[in-house]
């Protein structure tokens, strides 16, 4: 997904996708740069910055969508921020510098029960062993595979100072892995997947408004019996929204 570009900087922000096969177990370490945003000089190209979302990725996070860059409030100051809404179910709000990309606070905005906590310095995710796949070892957990937003941006509209969301909520998922070989030109998931309803839900689909400055949720609307897959656009009438098929 095309990233942006900050001028002040002269950087550009892109997102980048999860490791291959999915299992984390087949690939020990962090696993740099999967998952994660990544700073690049546009005059030299070289990286300036990263910050990694899900350390060695077991639940197809890519994180290819870039992070929208706007400026929030935080304790009576104003961050230079970059804001992504990932695919692991948390909105991750950051600052951007000349030389880092730095944690400023997380929270999920989808049912998430993967991460027991973040690192308040570093915003390094605690992760529930239960909930992770391994080869051989299956596990359930939410947001699923399909994330709790996809791929579809969010929009911003600088008149309310809200992010809007497209978002996959009660939508889980299990996978268990199974050894693979690499072979050019063919799939390297090593994974079988299966998506799952949460109990009790009565709708997956969604638009949040979230305010950035404040970083809380403002309010929801549902749609109980159709997609919401297309992207969505903040313009000076309102917000409009495109609706898709699922993928």
């Amino acid at each position: 997904v095309t990233g942006t570009y900050d001028p002040a900087t002269h950087l550009t922000f892109w997102g980048t996708g999860n490791g291959g096969p999915w299992m984390g177990d087949r690939r020990p370490g962090d696993n740099l740069y999967t998952s994660s945003t990544v700073a690049l000089d546009v005059a030299t190209g070289k990286l300036k910055g990263h910050f990694q979302y899900d350390p060695n990725d077991s639940w197809d996070w890519d994180e290819v969508s870039p992070p929208i860059l706007v400026d929030y409030q935080r304790g009576g100051k104003t961050v230079k921020g970059l804001i992504d809404v990932a695919r692991d179910g948390y909105l991750w709000f950051l600052e951007r510098t000349a030389g880092a990309i730095n944690f400023v606070e997380g929270a999920p905005y989808v049912k998430q029960n993967v991460f027991k906590s973040l690192d308040p310095k570093t915003g390094r995710p605690n992760v529930d062993p239960a909930r992770q796949p391994g080869t051989g070892r299956e596990a359930e957990f939410c947001p699923s595979h399909w994330g709790g937003k996809n791929w579809p941006p969010i929009a911003y509209s600088p008149k309310t100072r809200m992010i809007y969301i497209p978002a996959n909520e009660n939508l889980c998922g299990r996978i268990v892995g199974r050894p693979v070989s690499y072979t050019a030109g063919r799939g390297y998931t090593g994974a079988t997947s299966t998506l799952l309803l949460a109990p009790g839900a009565d709708y997956i689909c969604e638009v949040l408004s979230w305010n950035v400055d404040t970083g809380q949720p403002v309010g929801t609307h549902t749609f109980p019996t159709s997609s919401n897959r297309g992207p969505l656009l903040a313009a000076g009438c309102g917000l409009g929204f495109r609706v898709g098929p699922w993928a």
